[in-house]
């Protein structure tokens, strides 16, 4: 017990100092963290950029692509993806900055496999 002289009133008091006991102190547990998602805004290629397939069409981003490959013809993606090169791998990479798709894409050869690629890194990366 101390006595405290109150400088107002000019009373005494008496007053317990209290001891918390000695050990771990707890730090107050953080809030659940909110997932953030990592994926990205799809944006259109400037049109000078756009990738005009051999057959006529045009595509300005990976949703047209994805489209685009459902609908050419086998000579058609053949023409832009065969053992000399791949027309579409390296539009992605250089224009649309899908650095990661395009490497998956060099990978691929039948027009099939190329729209599951396309579709499912679209579904994973990029908000529809």
């Amino acid at each position: 017990m101390f006595k405290i002289i109150d400088m107002i009133t000019g009373k005494n008091e008496s007053m317990a100092v209290v001891k918390k006991p000695a050990g771990k102190i707890s730090k107050p547990k953080a809030s659940p963290k909110k997932k953030v998602s990592k994926k990205k805004l799809m944006s259109d290629s400037n049109p000078e950029q756009s990738f005009w397939i051999n057959h006529g069409s045009v595509v300005r981003n990976l949703s047209e692509l994805r489209d685009a490959l459902s609908l050419i013809s086998k000579e058609t993606f053949e023409y832009h993806v065969n053992k000399d090169k791949n027309d579409f791998a390296l539009w992605i990479s250089e224009v649309l900055g899908d650095k990661e798709l395009a490497k998956k894409l060099a990978k691929v050869w039948s027009q099939k496999s190329y729209q599951k690629v396309v579709d499912s890194h679209i579904k994973e990366n990029y908000k529809v």
